[in-house]
């Protein structure tokens, strides 16, 4: 693989994006809980509305997603999405009034929309064609980085120094990325035919979409959505599930800790794989993961201890399949004038799953007893979603579609 040197920076600073906009402003966002709570002085239940805000926030300005980048170039509505992350740290170190932080949060959720996935994916599609799949690899990385190692990073400047400080220091960060995008990022290549993989693929890439039927793409997006229930809702519930089957707080951490280092290092390999056995294929080698670590959550009662970390790793090696796989499922199926808008329509399913069935582990623990009845549920619901996006696929002859 040879990409030219605006190719690698494109890459580079697009990865520092995912770092600041889904890495800190979701991914290590649970470590300030404790502190808006000790020092804020919010309850549990404002605290766990802030969450509740952000996610809400993140899938209404999906909605207008599109709208938003035509109103604005990648470029330029990246960039101001990044200025308002960092403008949500700034109010959020600056003030303990509830709902100034409520308004900072909600900022926070539609840059995890303008400044994430849909984007990224647009603009490596624009640079890269065909063969997208290891740059969009490579930069949702970031986010997995900053999961491991901001929540240390900010705990210490918060006991050493402040709150206030913590996030000045993720403002400061934000605002150098924002600055790096308005300065280096460009919608397209300066030339858009030179000789290069990218200006190669991206003549080619135009002829060899297959755009499904609408009702065939229907059932994509009831997939998506099952999908959704499995990596937002079952990984979210996965530490609970752990501590209340006879697990200690430790094996849940270490647990939780092991599936971020894998699933950083899976979505780092899944374009080079995705790039070498095709979607196709590779979406039976990361369903595969995904799934098998929700059944054997179904074993988590028996008390083996070596099933919470082997649950954790196979759950972190196959969840690239919810972020980057959309992005190319989305992409595989339209023609190039749909592609934005099948693509907001396929992450806005993803989010809705987690959202339906956000509660649905709580509540039927409630009625049952155990959460391990959700499990079962996530496992059903991922075996469907598998078949129906192969069903797609094969149906569509989408088995080698580069070739």
């Amino acid at each position: 693989m040879k990409y030219t040197r605006a190719q690698w920076l494109l890459i580079l600073v697009c990865t520092l994006m995912i770092f600041c906009s889904v890495g800190m402003g979701t991914a290590t966002f649970s470590v300030y809980l404790p502190y808006f709570i000790n020092i804020h002085g919010f309850s549990n239940t404002q605290t766990s509305f802030l969450v509740s805000l952000r996610t809400i926030a993140a899938f209404s300005c999906m909605l207008l997603v599109t709208k938003y980048f035509k109103y604005f170039s990648l470029r330029v509505g990246m960039s101001v999405a990044m200025v308002g992350c960092a403008l949500s740290f700034v109010i959020m170190g600056f003030t303990s009034n509830y709902y100034f932080n409520c308004f900072a949060v909600a900022l926070l959720g539609s840059t995890y929309t303008f400044a994430s996935m849909y984007p990224l994916t647009l603009l490596m599609t624009k640079w890269f064609g065909d063969r997208s799949a290891v740059p969009l690899s490579i930069s949702s990385c970031g986010s997995g980085v900053a999961a491991i190692i901001m929540p240390t990073v900010v705990t210490y400047i918060i006991d050493r120094f402040s709150l206030r400080e913590a996030f000045c220091m993720d403002a400061g960060v934000t605002l150098l990325s924002a600055l790096l995008i308005y300065i280096f990022v460009r919608d397209v290549p300066k030339e858009e035919n030179e000789d290069s993989e990218g200006g190669k693929s991206k003549q080619k890439a135009a002829h060899r979409f297959r755009e499904i039927s609408p009702k065939h793409f229907l059932l994509l997006m009831l997939a998506v959505t099952f999908n959704g229930s499995l990596t937002l809702a079952g990984w979210g519930h996965f530490a609970v599930l752990i501590k209340t089957t006879g697990y200690t707080s430790m094996q849940a951490a270490v647990a939780i800790s092991m599936g971020g280092v894998t699933l950083t290092l899976s979505k780092f390999f899944y374009g080079f794989i995705t790039d070498k056995i095709h979607t196709y294929k590779s979406n039976f080698v990361f369903c595969t993961l995904v799934n098998l670590g929700f059944l054997l959550c179904l074993l988590l009662p028996l008390g083996y201890s070596w099933l919470p970390v082997t649950i954790s790793i196979l759950m972190g090696l196959g969840c690239p399949i919810s972020t980057l796989g959309i992005a190319m499922w989305a992409k595989e199926v339209s023609s190039p004038l749909n592609f934005p808008e099948n693509l907001r329509k396929l992450q806005t399913c993803h989010q809705l799953g987690g959202l339906i069935f956000a509660n649905a582990p709580g509540m039927l623990a409630d009625l049952t007893g155990s959460y391990v009845p959700s499990y079962v549920l996530f496992s059903v619901l991922g075996l469907i979603s598998y078949v129906i996006i192969q069903f797609i696929y094969a149906k569509n002859k989408l088995y080698n579609i580069y070739d």
